[in-house]
């Protein structure tokens, strides 16, 4: 019997600690992304002509293989014009832009 108590509290916790983990897993992802509520000016979006790879799946709407895309087209095609040439990316869509354009300058502009 007190074998079975021991199982049990032991389950118990485990069960907490699983529990605590996922809580915070999600605030860190969370932390890792920019708000994709917050006003944002124009000229302070990330430059997409020199943003790194862990700035730009900061933003809400880039994961790991946009982010990608976004550096292998300007390594290819050189530096943007306009954020608006993110339509030319492979994986770029009127909604994915939509989402991520508000984030994104391309400097002196």
């Amino acid at each position: 019997m007190k074998n079975r108590h021991i199982l049990f509290l032991l389950f118990f916790i485990l069960l907490f600690t699983v529990a605590i983990c996922i809580c915070l897993s999600n605030n860190l992802q969370s932390a890792t992304k920019l708000d994709p509520n917050a006003p944002l000016h124009p000229s302070a979006g990330i430059n997409l002509n020199t943003a790194t790879f862990e700035e730009l799946t900061m933003i809400p709407g880039i994961g790991e293989n946009l982010a990608n895309n976004i550096i292998a087209y300007r390594q290819q095609n050189g530096p943007f014009h306009s954020v608006e040439e993110l339509m030319h990316v492979k994986g770029f869509g009127n909604s994915t832009y939509e989402e991520v354009s508000r984030f994104l300058s391309v400097g002196g502009k």
